[in-house]
């Protein structure tokens, strides 16, 4: 008789179930605990790997942020050399002719500033790349944590 109680035991006032159920629910949540146990074991290296990931990103802006601050030194130091030859063909009576010399350096002046735009622009590109990469994880993150 108390065999039969046990087997009716009420799981709620809403149902009941027999000592079999009982242990099938034990079966399955087992199964679900081993199941997240692997998840977790897994998850655990790819941790490492995106801490791994992390430092990545980090090293990039950092570089990032060496490549910006010589941009911007090579910018200022173009700056002045086109201020500088600016002055010298200033200095050149209007109407008269200008040195051959004058002439390689305006040359020089326009590969160089070719080459500024250039690099400028491979920056501006990577920057903006960078950025809306990191903006859009970032926001990711973020929300899913909520």
């Amino acid at each position: 008789m108390l065999h039969l109680q046990w087997a009716h035991f009420k799981f709620n006032t809403m149902y009941s179930k027999t000592h079999l159920e009982l242990h099938n629910d034990h079966l399955h949540w087992k199964s679900d605990l081993a199941m997240w146990q692997t998840d977790l074991q897994i998850w655990e290296h790819e941790m490492t790997d995106l801490l791994d990931s992390l430092r990545i990103i980090e090293k990039s802006v950092d570089h990032h942020i060496n490549t910006y601050q010589k941009h911007q030194v090579s910018m200022r130091e173009h700056e002045m050399d086109v201020n500088k030859h600016e002055l010298d063909l200033s200095l050149v009576a209007e109407g008269s002719e200008y040195d051959q010399r004058l002439y390689n350096e305006h040359q020089l002046q326009f590969q160089r500033h070719l080459l500024q735009k250039e690099a400028h622009q491979r920056l501006k590109q990577y920057h903006y790349t960078l950025a809306s990469l990191i903006s859009h994880l970032r926001k990711s993150l973020q929300e899913s944590s909520k």
